[in-house]
Parts: structure tokens; C-alpha cells; sequence
């Protein structure tokens, strides 16, 4: 008999997020030399996400915050690495995360570029449960 399927893989893509000239919000590669010796955590929003097998989720829509010890939101990342570990249930192709098969995936975001900019340790990450029906 033909052995099980097994599928474990690991892919780390930067994703650029659309920039609106008002958005004050928004820290970009400029900020980013200041702001990272600051950032404590960092959450994802949507911190879930749930799709249908076939349908598709546009990563930019998926806003990483970035916070200090003190709890204070600093903002949000213009880019993000993002990992999704398990492609079983979700592949990311291209942009967008596209739900495979039921079951459940985790996609993890995290402070690009963290040492170069002089963070310390671990870059500070978040996880988004992607469930797929």
C-alpha cells in the first residue's frame, strides 16, 4: 500500500501592506529603525480566520499591531514575515491564504527585519488560527 500523505513545510514571505497617505496609524521601514528596540508583542488582527475549501483571504487584510511594555499601541506594521507551518489545510499562494481541506492551520506574523533593526532576542510574533469547513 502507498504510504500516508505527510505535508510539512514552512515558507516565511514578506507581505507589503497598502498605505493610504493619511494613515498616521501605519509604521513604516522609516519608523521601523526607531520603533523596534520599543516593540514588546505584536498581535494579529484577525486573530481568526475562517474560510470555505476553495475560497481565498488577501494577507494584507491581516494587520499586525505592534505594542509596548507598557501595553501602549505603537501601530501597525507595514510589512510582516508571515509563516504558515502546516499547509495541510491552507496553502499561501501569492498574496492570500487559500483554504485546501478541512481542518485547521496556523499562520504566524512577526516583526520583519527585528535584528537588523536592533531588536533583541526573538522577534515578537502572533499566531491567526485559519479554520477551514
Amino acid at each position: 500500500p502507498p504510504a500516508p500523505e505527510r505535508a510539512v513545510a514552512s515558507r516565511l514571505e514578506v507581505v507589503r501592506v497598502r498605505v493610504d497617505s493619511a494613515d498616521t496609524d501605519l509604521i513604516g521601514p522609516a519608523r521601523m529603525r526607531t520603533l523596534v528596540p520599543r516593540i514588546a508583542r505584536v498581535q494579529a488582527e484577525p486573530s481568526e480566520i475562517r474560510l470555505r475549501v476553495g475560497e481565498s483571504y488577501p494577507l494584507s487584510r491581516v494587520n499586525v499591531v505592534a505594542f509596548d511594555t507598557a501595553g501602549r499601541r505603537l501601530g501597525r506594521l507595514a510589512i510582516s514575515d508571515r509563516r504558515l507551518a502546516s499547509p495541510v489545510a491552507a496553502l499561501m499562494v501569492g498574496d492570500s491564504v487559500r483554504a485546501k481541506q478541512p481542518g485547521e492551520a496556523v499562520l504566524t506574523v512577526k516583526v520583519p527585519l527585528w535584528s537588523q533593526y536592533g531588536g533583541r532576542g526573538p522577534a515578537p510574533e502572533a499566531p491567526v488560527m485559519i479554520r477551514v469547513q
